[in-house]
């Protein structure tokens, strides 16, 4: 008796999980129709927020699983993440010019990844926080790891099959077949 129990709380476990990803999913297809692009196959866990102001858009590809407290925030720009990916908890991906992660990216937990930075002048009467941001495109490619933690700034270009070690800071490109680690993230060795 306790066996049969326990696998049907199991089967509605997992049935409703299911639903909650697939009422998420639904959700932001009508809320923010057309400027959200959702394939099917999605995984959306918990307290995702996903959103598209000021003319931005954002595609996710199909067999994409996103983990609670992640953040995809598209200001004016276009993030577009690959199908099969994985985006782990309390990432964070801001874009105001564009990010485009290739498929099968694997994006680990407390990822940050930005195009944009404040203007840093100095000598301006205006404080930073009032300084006109200056953007760059960022591309991930096929097959790319984030360790946790890791941050990408604006303007990089991560080639295909790379590995970053956790807490790693990319602010320039990384180059196909290779692992990276450090503050600035640097070459360790090839794949």
């Amino acid at each position: 008796m306790m066996i049969w129990l326990s696998k049907l709380l199991r089967s509605v476990s997992k049935v409703y999980r299911y639903l909650g990803s697939f009422l998420r999913v639904c959700f932001y297809r009508i809320a923010y129709y057309p400027n959200i692009q959702i394939d099917r196959g999605v995984h959306l866990q918990p307290a995702v927020r996903i959103s598209a102001t000021d003319g931005g858009f954002i595609s996710i590809g199909s067999g994409t699983t996103i983990c609670s407290g992640a953040a995809i925030i598209a200001k004016r720009g276009i993030i577009e993440i690959g199908t099969n990916s994985y985006l782990g908890q309390g990432e964070y991906m801001v874009a105001i010019n564009s990010i485009r992660a290739g498929n099968d990216a694997l994006i680990a937990e407390r990822v940050s990844i930005r195009d944009q930075n404040h203007g840093m002048e100095i000598y301006s009467e205006l404080p930073f926080r009032l300084q006109t941001s200056k953007s760059a495109p960022i591309f991930i490619g096929y097959n790319v790891w984030l360790g946790a933690g890791t941050f990408i700034g604006s303007g990089v270009e991560i080639q295909d099959n790379v590995v970053v070690g956790a807490n790693a800071v990319v602010t320039r490109n990384l180059a196909s077949r290779s692992v990276y680690a450090g503050v600035p993230a640097t070459k360790i060795r090839s794949l």
